[in-house]
């Protein structure tokens, strides 16, 4: 006796659409000063992880345009912008696939640090 059953199963379809990754260009300015040129942090929050890139922004204070690999188009981040002696930004914003421009207008001073290090804004 056998008892076996054939299943026979339809066809399957999937939709798949492929999508130009998404590129960045961060712009800032610094309060008080009048070339922004420099390093930078950038931090891309979301509820699945967080990513952390290092970017230059020139004396414009506009970084070249950044790939970040495990960001995924349609989808909000909360990114943040900081730099030493200077208040960190977050902007909320829905990236999507090719180029995208993150402004995070001016970034402030950190009075707390400038008081002990009074310098350091300055440069």
């Amino acid at each position: 006796m056998d008892n076996t059953k054939v299943v026979s199963v339809g066809t399957v379809g999937f939709n798949i659409n492929v999508k130009t990754p998404v590129i960045l260009v961060i712009k800032s300015k610094l309060d008080w000063k009048k070339e922004f040129s420099g390093p930078y942090s950038l931090t891309a929050t979301s509820p699945y992880g967080q990513v952390v890139k290092q970017i230059i922004l020139d004396e414009n204070g506009e970084s070249q345009p950044v790939q970040i690999p495990e960001l995924l188009p349609d989808y909000t981040y909360n990114f943040t912008l900081s730099r030493p002696y200077y208040v960190p930004k977050t902007i909320q914003q829905k990236v999507i696939s090719g180029v995208n421009t993150l402004d995070f207008s001016f970034l402030h001073p950190d009075i707390s640090d400038a008081v002990f290090s009074p310098r350091q804004l300055c440069k």
